[in-house]
This record gives C-alpha cells, sequence and structure tokens, in this order.
C-alpha cells in the first residue's frame, strides 16, 4: 500500500494554478499562428507546459511506493547550516 506525499500533491497543485493562471492572462493577448506568433503565443504554451507537468508531479505519488528519502533529519540539517556562519567568524 502506497502512501500518498502531501507535499507532491500540494506541489502539484501549485505549478497547475500557476499555468493556469498563465494561460488565463494570456488570453487577453493575441496569440497569433506558428508562422506569425502573437504576444500571447509564448505564455500560453509555457502555462500549457506547466499543467501538464503539474499534473505529472501530482499524479507520481500514485506510482512511487516506497518513502525513502521522504523525511528530513532536521538536527544534521541545522547543524550543517550553521557551521559556516561560525567559520567564516573565525576566520576574522
Amino acid at each position: 500500500m502506497t502512501k500518498f506525499k502531501t507535499i507532491d500533491l500540494l506541489a502539484g497543485a501549485f505549478v497547475i494554478v500557476i499555468g493556469l493562471l498563465a494561460i488565463y492572462e494570456s488570453t487577453g493577448f493575441t496569440l497569433g499562428s506558428a508562422r506569425r506568433i502573437g504576444p500571447g503565443y509564448f505564455p500560453f504554451f509555457v502555462g500549457l507546459m506547466m499543467v501538464i507537468l503539474g499534473i505529472a508531479i501530482a499524479l507520481e505519488n500514485l506510482w512511487s511506493a516506497s518513502d525513502i528519502g521522504t523525511t528530513l533529519e532536521w538536527r544534521r540539517c541545522a547543524r550543517r547550516s550553521s557551521s559556516w556562519p561560525r567559520s567564516a567568524a573565525l576566520r576574522r
């Protein structure tokens, strides 16, 4: 049984929303044609690709069976991120 990773679902939904916003905003410009593109051509297709990729990110949950690497070791991250200011302070 697979566990749904909510962060992947939220990330996919966020990318989909941003893509839909780009598509909606690009409809205010003329799209043009493939031969003579208008100012709305690029934002429309970038938004379309973002929607497709957002769906792929969200659906990737269904195929990933393992939870390897999904936990974050907070103590090790805190130690590593606090080590560079200490070393910079010691160099002065």
